[in-house]
């Protein structure tokens, strides 16, 4: 497989409720993506001393962070906004890949927002997403 550019990897927000279109949530430099599966043991005396995990059982969720440069862009404002008012959106996660990529859609609460500034350097922020309810996951060509 060949190497991916980091570039690729996007946080979009869906730029109005319910208008579909997803826009880049601007200035973002740092980003990452955790999928999260629950796991449910059910090991009993007849494992033979080994565990036995219940495939399927437990509660997934994805995890979506970034930091940047704040550029109060659309996107940004849209993010600062829910972040604010502890309002829930659509979001879409892209994940590259070397033949399909992953398009991850769905809604997402904003579990924090931080801002900082140096009087020298320019204004940093980073959001850390938490999805709410089920994702839709679909395969995009590369």
């Amino acid at each position: 497989m060949a190497s991916q550019k980091g570039r690729l990897l996007l946080i979009k927000v869906e730029s109005a409720p319910g208008s579909g279109n997803f826009i880049n949530v601007g200035g973002l430099q740092s980003k990452s993506v955790k999928i999260n599966n629950e796991m449910v043991d059910v090991t009993n005396s007849d494992s033979n001393g080994f565990r036995k995990l219940l495939e399927g059982a437990g509660v997934n969720s994805i995890e979506a962070s970034g930091s940047g440069t704040f550029t109060d862009d659309q996107g940004a404002d849209i993010v600062r906004s829910a972040a604010e008012d502890n309002e829930h959106l659509n979001f879409q996660i892209i994940c590259p890949g070397d033949t399909y990529s992953r398009v991850y859609t769905g809604r997402f609460g904003l579990a924090d927002f931080e801002m900082s500034g140096e009087h020298n350097t320019d204004n940093k922020f980073t959001v850390t997403l938490q999805s709410d309810g089920e994702i839709v996951k679909t395969r995009v060509n590369a």
